[in-house]
C-alpha cells in the first residue's frame, strides 16, 4: 500500500516555492529578471491547469520546472 502525500492549495505551493522556482527561471532566461518572471508565468499558468491535488514535495515541486525548461 502507498501512502500519498498531503495535498496542499496551489496558492500556498506558489508562496512555498515562488523563489526556487524564480531562481530557476533566472538560470534558464540567462539572468533577465523580466524573461524569467515571464517563463515563470507561464510554467505556473499550465502547471495551475494541472493543479488538482499537487503533493507538497517531490513531483509537485518538479512540475513547474520542468515545464520552464519545455516552455522555454
Amino acid at each position: 500500500m502507498r501512502i500519498r502525500e498531503p495535498e496542499v492549495s496551489f496558492e500556498d505551493f506558489v508562496h512555498a516555492r515562488a523563489g526556487a522556482l524564480l531562481r530557476t527561471a533566472l538560470l534558464l532566461a540567462g539572468q533577465n529578471r523580466a524573461d524569467a518572471e515571464d517563463l515563470l508565468q507561464l510554467a505556473l499558468e499550465r502547471a495551475y491547469r494541472h493543479a488538482a491535488g499537487l503533493p507538497v514535495g517531490g513531483a509537485g515541486a518538479v512540475y513547474p520546472r520542468d515545464l520552464g525548461q519545455r516552455v522555454r
